[in-house]
C-alpha cells in the first residue's frame, strides 16, 4: 500500500528554565504487515521524556528498503535529534548520526517494526527571558487584525527593575525589588545599549543627527540628544543587532497574548484581569513588585497592568507607543488589545516603565 504523511502533535513549549517532564505523544511508525508489506502509521501513544521541543508536522515514508522521516521546520531551532524504539513502553536511544540542521532523514529499514519521534534543539534560552516562538497568531480586536505575525524573539520575564536599571546605569534607586518606573523613552533606549556592552553584545541602536553618525556608544552621543522630545527618529535601530531593546509594538501585543500558545485572552494570561494584572481596582494606588500575580501562556508577568511599557514604535511625527495599561489606570487600558500614543521620548511617569527584548535564532 502507498506510505502515508502522518501528523505529529508538537508538545508545548518549554524554557531552559523549566524541566520538561514525561508527556504523551503520537509517535509515526512502519510494520511489516503480514503479507510482506511494509507499512507506515501513526497515532501510537507512548510516553516519553526528552529535553527538546517535539517537532510539527512530521511524516514518515518507506521506499524499498529505506524509511524517510521529514517534518516541519521548528522556529529557533538550530538543530534537530532522531529517536526510535523497537516497541511501545521501550526505552528510545538517539540515532547514531546525532543532530543535524535539516528537516528530513533516511535511514534502511532495520526490522519489522519501529516507533520514531524527532525533536529540535535550539539555543540556550537566557536567564530571565522567554522564547517568544515567531508565527502567526488571530488577534480580534486589535490595531493589527485579524492577524499579527513577528520573528522568534526573547521577551523580558518581568519588567526591568530597579537594582537591573542602577547596575546599568549607575543610578541608584529605591526598591531595589520593583520595576522600574519614571524611565523616558531615550532613558530606555540608553540602558539598552550600555547593558548590551557590559554583556558583549552588539547594541541595538546608534545616533544620526543632522548626517552625523555618532554610533552606538552612548558616552560619544551629544550631551542634548535625550533632551529633545521632538526627534526620537534620531535613535537608529539596527534590527539585526543581537543586543537588548525595546520591543515593537507587534512582538508586544504578540507575546503579551501568549505567542503560539494564546488562547485569545482579553488581559495578559486571563480573562479575570485581578489574577494577572495590577490596576486601579486592585492595586491600592501604588504599583508592585513583579511577578506577583499569575504570568500568561509563556510564563511572562505583567504585560497587562502594574506598569504601562514603552515600545520601539513612533507615530505621528515624535509620539510614542505605551503599552499595558498600568496601576493607576482603569482595568480597561490593560487589555492587550490597547495602546496609548500620547507618550514623548522625555516623558516620564510613576506608572510607566519598560522592558526589554532581544533578538532569537
Amino acid at each position: 500500500m502507498p506510505p502515508k504523511s502522518v501528523l505529529l502533535l508538537c508538545s508545548l513549549l518549554v524554557f531552559a528554565s523549566a524541566a520538561l517532564g514525561a508527556g504523551t505523544d503520537g509517535i509515526v511508525s512502519y510494520r511489516l504487515s503480514p503479507d510482506g508489506v511494509l507499512e507506515t502509521s501513526s497515532g501510537v501513544d507512548i510516553p516519553v521524556q526528552t529535553e527538546h521541543q517535539r517537532v510539527a508536522g512530521l511524516a514518515i515514508d518507506v521506499t524499498g528498503s529505506s524509511v524517510t522521516l521529514s517534518w516541519s521546520a521548528a522556529s529557533g531551532a538550530t538543530s534537530y535529534k532522531v529517536y526510535s524504539g523497537s516497541a511501545p513502553g521501550q526505552a528510545f536511544t538517539e540515532d547514531l548520526s546525532g543532530s543535524f540542521s535539516g528537516t528530513s532523514w533516511t535511514a534502511p529499514v532495520i526490522q519489522p517494526r519501529r516507533y520514531y519521534y524527532v525533536t529540535s534543539q535550539g539555543a540556550e534560552v537566557p536567564a530571565g527571558f522567554a522564547l517568544v516562538s515567531g508565527g502567526t497568531i488571530a488577534v480580534p480586536n486589535s490595531f493589527f487584525g485579524p492577524n499579527l505575525s513577528i520573528s522568534s524573539i526573547y521577551m523580558g520575564l518581568q519588567e526591568v527593575t530597579n537594582s537591573h536599571y542602577s547596575i546599568v546605569m549607575s543610578d541608584y534607586n529605591n526598591g531595589i525589588h520593583y520595576p522600574k518606573a519614571n524611565v523616558s523613552w531615550f532613558q530606555a533606549i540608553a540602558y539598552c545599549n550600555r547593558r548590551s556592552v557590559l554583556e558583549g553584545l552588539t547594541p541595538c541602536y546608534s545616533y544620526v543627527q543632522d548626517g552625523t553618525d555618532y554610533g552606538t556608544d552612548v558616552n560619544n552621543w551629544p550631551l542634548t540628544w535625550g533632551i529633545n522630545f521632538e526627534h526620537p527618529e534620531y535613535v537608529v535601530w539596527n534590527p539585526a543587532a543581537p543586543g537588548y531593546r525595546l520591543p515593537t509594538e507587534a512582538e508586544w501585543e504578540y507575546a503579551a497574548r501568549g505567542g503560539l500558545q494564546t488562547h485569545s485572552y482579553a488581559y495578559s494570561g486571563s480573562n479575570t484581569l485581578n489574577e494577572v494584572g495590577w490596576h486601579i481596582g486592585n492595586s491600592g494606588s501604588v504599583y508592585h513588585m513583579g511577578g506577583m500575580l499569575a504570568p500568561n501562556e509563556l510564563g511572562i508577568y505583567d504585560m497587562s497592568g502594574n506598569l504601562m511599557e514603552w515600545c520601539w514604535d513612533v507615530h505621528f511625527g515624535f509620539y510614542l507607543v505605551t503599552r499595558g495599561g498600568n496601576w493607576y489606570y482603569d482595568g480597561g487600558y490593560c487589555n492587550v488589545a490597547n495602546r496609548e500614543l500620547f507618550a514623548a521620548a522625555t516623558s516620564s511617569w510613576e506608572y510607566l516603565g519598560f522592558r526589554v527584548c532581544r533578538n532569537a535564532p
